[in-house]
C-alpha cells in the first residue's frame, strides 16, 4: 500500500536525516519495501504523491485507455502483395502521368470486378453480442466449404460517365459483348463532344480577347506613329541633288530654295545632312529640318516649281506612312496621291479622302 503524501514527506526526510529503512518503516507502520518504494518515486519524480496511472493495469483498463485513444480493434485491409516488377511498372506509370491534365483524363475509363457469395457471408458480415452469447442460435452464420455459389460483377467510371453493372457470366455471349462494347464507344464519344464543345467554347473566348487585343495594339501603334510623325512635321527631303565628299547641306538646301523663289538662309536652318546608306548608281536624299514650321511650309508649298529637273522635295515620313503611301500609289497611281503635313490624300474622282490606315482605302 503506497504511503500518503504527507507520510511519504517525513518518510524522504528521516532517511535524508540518516535514519534506516527498517527504523523508519517502524515510525510510520509499514514496510521496509514501501518506504523504499517511495523514496525511489521521489527521487525519479520529485514528488510525494503517485503519478496518475502510475502502477500496474488491468487489461479492461489497457483496452479503455486504447479506445479513447481511438484505437478501436478493426480487421486488416486485404492488400495484394506486390513484387518488385509491380512496384516499378506503378511508379512508371504515376511519373508518365502525374502532369496529365483534365482533358486528358477525361478520356480515361477506370474499371474493377468484385464476386458476391449467394450462399454464405463472404467475410464482411459483423454481429453484435453480449457477454455470453457468443454460441446463441441467432449469432450463428452458416457457411458452405465447397461450391458455394457466386456472381461476379463487373462496372466502370470515367470523369463523367457511370456504367451500369454488368455480369461476367454474360461476358461470354458475343452479343452482350458487342452491346458493351457499344455502350462503351457511345459514352467516350458523348464525353469527348462534351470536351470538344468545352474547348471550342474557350477558345472562341480566346480568340475574342486576342482580337480585342490585337485592335488596341494597332490604334496604340497609330498613336505612336502619328507622334512621331508629328515630331518630323519641320522635316523635308531632298532628293536627286549629286553628292559630293566636300559638299554642304545646308548650302545645297539653300541653292534649292533659291531656285523655286523661296529666301533661305543657315539661320532658318536647324540641321541638314544625308541619308541611308551609299550608293553609286544614285546620290541619297538629304533631310533637312527647319527652324520654323513657317519656312518649312513655303518651301512645300513652292515644290512645284522644280517640275521638269531631277530634284525633288518631298515630306519626311516615317516607314509605316512610307509603306501606307506606297501602297496608296500602286492603288490609285501616283497623279492621284499625295501628301500634307504628314497626312495621305487621296483623289478618287471628284472626292479626297485623308488616308490613315490601310483599312481607309476604299
Amino acid at each position: 500500500m503506497p504511503l500518503k503524501p504527507k507520510k511519504a514527506a517525513r518518510a524522504v526526510a528521516l532517511v535524508e536525516d540518516g535514519s534506516i529503512l527498517r527504523y523508519v518503516a517502524q515510525v510510520l507502520h509499514t514496510t521496509p519495501s514501501t518506504v523504499s518504494s517511495t523514496l525511489q518515486r521521489y527521487r525519479k519524480l520529485l514528488s510525494y504523491s503517485r503519478r496518475p496511472g502510475y502502477g500496474k493495469k488491468s487489461l479492461t483498463s489497457c483496452m479503455r485507455r486504447l479506445h479513447d485513444a481511438g484505437l478501436i480493434s478493426r480487421r486488416p485491409v486485404p492488400l495484394s502483395e506486390l513484387t518488385r516488377q509491380h512496384h516499378e511498372t506503378r511508379l512508371q506509370f504515376a511519373k508518365e502521368d502525374q502532369e496529365w491534365a483534365e482533358e486528358q483524363w477525361r478520356t480515361v475509363l477506370f474499371s474493377d470486378e468484385t464476386q458476391f457469395c449467394l450462399r454464405s457471408p463472404d467475410g464482411r458480415e459483423k454481429v453484435l453480442k453480449r457477454t455470453g452469447e457468443r454460441y446463441s442460435p441467432c449469432k450463428f452464420s452458416s457457411r458452405t466449404a465447397f461450391h458455394s455459389r457466386s456472381v461476379m460483377v463487373w462496372a466502370g467510371i470515367s470523369f463523367t460517365l457511370r456504367m451500369d453493372l454488368v455480369f461476367v457470366k454474360a461476358l461470354k455471349d458475343p452479343g452482350m459483348l458487342q452491346v458493351l462494347t457499344q455502350a462503351i464507344r457511345t459514352a467516350i464519344v458523348e464525353d469527348l463532344k462534351q470536351t470538344i464543345a468545352e474547348n471550342s467554347a474557350v477558345i472562341e473566348s480566346l480568340k475574342t480577347a486576342l482580337e480585342e487585343k490585337d485592335r488596341h495594339i494597332r490604334q496604340l501603334q497609330m498613336k505612336v506613329d502619328d507622334l512621331e510623325q508629328y515630331q518630323r512635321r519641320q522635316c523635308l527631303r531632298i532628293f536627286g541633288v549629286s553628292e559630293s565628299e566636300s559638299e554642304n547641306t545646308d548650302t545645297i538646301a539653300i541653292d534649292v530654295a533659291s531656285k523655286i523663289g523661296v529666301q533661305l538662309t543657315e539661320s532658318d536652318i536647324d540641321r541638314s545632312h544625308r541619308v541611308g546608306r551609299r550608293n553609286s548608281d544614285r546620290p541619297r536624299p538629304i533631310i533637312v529640318k527647319f527652324v520654323s514650321y513657317r519656312k518649312r511650309a513655303e518651301v512645300f508649298r513652292n515644290k512645284k516649281l522644280l517640275k521638269g529637273s531631277l530634284v525633288t522635295v518631298r515630306e519626311d515620313l516615317t516607314k509605316a506612312w512610307h509603306n501606307l503611301l506606297k501602297e496608296c500609289i500602286t492603288k490609285y497611281s501616283l497623279k492621284n496621291v499625295w501628301t500634307q503635313d504628314g497626312d495621305i490624300i487621296v483623289k478618287v474622282g471628284e472626292h479626297k479622302h485623308r488616308i490613315k490606315c490601310p483599312e481607309d482605302m476604299i
